[in-house]
């Protein structure tokens, strides 16, 4: 097992996310899709397309929304990372 998340870098155009905590409000609607905002800890260089390579836009340090479930949640000691493309990326927000 990983003890840290310098032990891996992510590949092609995946990003290495952090969740952030968002407190609930005295409204909760349950038919809601899951929205979720992220931190990006780190960045893949970027994949090939047609044979032009194409640079991850997204870089460290950028909030980014992931609607709904579009990643794998692998979990590291008591935090929690998240690896997604950056395709499934929905809007940078800061």
């Amino acid at each position: 097992m990983y003890d840290d998340i310098e032990d891996f870098e992510p590949m092609h155009d995946r990003l290495v996310l952090e969740r952030i905590e968002e407190p609930i409000g005295p409204i909760v609607l349950t038919d809601a899709p899951p929205t979720r905002k992220f931190k990006v800890l780190k960045v893949g260089p970027g994949k090939w397309v047609d044979g032009v390579f194409e640079r991850t836009v997204c870089r460290p340090g950028h909030i980014v929304i992931l609607p709904g479930i579009a990643a794998t949640h692998p979990d590291y000691e008591t935090r929690r990372y998240i690896l997604a493309q950056e395709g499934d990326i929905g809007a940078i927000i800061g």
